[in-house]
């Protein structure tokens, strides 16, 4: 049959007009960032009362926070999905440790003890509106506190003991134990240094990893490899990029070059390990063609608000959610692989990504 499209028009200041706009739907999916300065809460509000799947790409910490302690409990009491997570903050990095983590567990021996993202390739850039909720979140919150609260903020459930990270954004031990923020890691045969979001995705893997594995004390880090500046520089050196090259102050609402939105791309890894006498690891790879942070990050979001729309989050469970607790891990790497986004594959060689 075929299918009509509709623009229906809605006020962010006047619920009535929202909730007439959320009624309409089963999901929701929000690009109207920076979402604290642009009504988030109201359409959230909205989409809750109508009970209407909700889903943006929020990378602001301390809003993502405030929403959890102020509509989680309502959200699953109605049986709707927040997910504020679906764009390169944090969907990548939810996928890689949660599909590496729930593989080691097929085993029967638990959940793993260290779960780290690796990134070897990130050829993109930031658009407008990324530049503008960064703003936006200092004007407001402040800078966030690296502290061990923040790393485990959108998780409050978790037992003290289970809260063995200090930091949003933790790095694993190097080789030789170096506390160095920078080192060569063996499980990687790389040169590593911290994920640059690292402290934007570590709280909602944190909390994918809470509800998963209620208790277990499970270490989170996340890092990119030292030759991601190698690629992204021969990325940059390129006919198209020296005729068209990105805006380094884009103004909100403006993306990156055609050229860019197409040749970009990314490719990460999840190892998760458990240590002891029942010691193991699991890896997944992913590659994403097309620009992580605008692109790939539209159509990631909108296929997987459609998967809400028609199937509703894993379970029929509602709640303040995670990508893959709210449609899992599988069911990601599936939708992700017909729409030709990305490709995912177990493996164990760390060459391989």
């Amino acid at each position: 049959p075929e299918t009509a499209l509709y623009i229906i028009r809605a006020s962010e200041e006047a619920r009535g007009s929202l909730q007439a706009m959320t009624r309409r739907a089963k999901a929701i999916v929000s690009y109207a960032g920076p979402y604290h300065k642009y009504g988030g809460e109201n359409l959230i509000r909205s989409a809750i009362a109508t009970c209407t799947h909700y889903a943006d790409l929020c990378g602001e910490s301390a809003f993502k926070k405030e929403i959890l302690q102020k509509y989680g409990d309502a959200a699953k009491a109605r049986g709707v999905a927040i997910v504020q997570a679906l764009g390169m903050d944090s969907l990548p990095a939810d996928l890689l440790a949660m599909g590496a983590a729930e593989q080691l567990a097929t085993d029967g021996h638990g959940p793993p003890t260290d779960v780290t993202v690796y990134f070897s390739v990130l050829n993109s850039w930031f658009s407008g509106g990324t530049m503008a909720a960064g703003k936006e979140q200092v004007v407001v919150y402040g800078v966030d506190p690296n502290d061990k609260e923040s790393a485990y903020a959108l998780a409050p459930e978790e037992s003290i003991e289970a809260r063995v990270d200090q930091t949003p954004a933790v790095t694993p031990p190097h080789t030789g134990a170096s506390s160095s923020d920078m080192g060569y890691d063996a499980n990687f045969s790389s040169m590593t240094v911290p994920y640059v979001m690292g402290s934007i995705d570590g709280p909602t893997v944190r909390r994918s990893l809470a509800f998963t594995f209620p208790d277990a004390p499970i270490h989170f880090a996340e890092v990119m490899g030292s030759g991601v500046l190698k690629e992204l520089a021969t990325f940059f050196s390129s006919p198209e990029a020296l005729a068209q090259p990105p805006n380094p102050n884009p103004a909100p609402g403006e993306g990156p070059p055609l050229w860019l939105l197409e040749g970009g791309s990314l490719t990460g890894q999840g190892l998760a390990a458990r240590g002891g006498p029942n010691a193991a690891q699991a890896r997944l790879h992913m590659h994403c063609k097309g620009d992580p942070a605008y692109q790939d990050t539209a159509k990631w979001s909108a296929e997987l608000a459609l998967a809400l729309a028609q199937e509703g989050p894993k379970g029929g469970v509602g709640g303040y959610l995670t990508p893959t607790l709210a449609l899992g891990s599988e069911e990601i790497m599936q939708l992700l692989s017909h729409a030709n986004l990305c490709s995912s594959w177990w493996g164990s060689d760390p060459k391989s990504s």
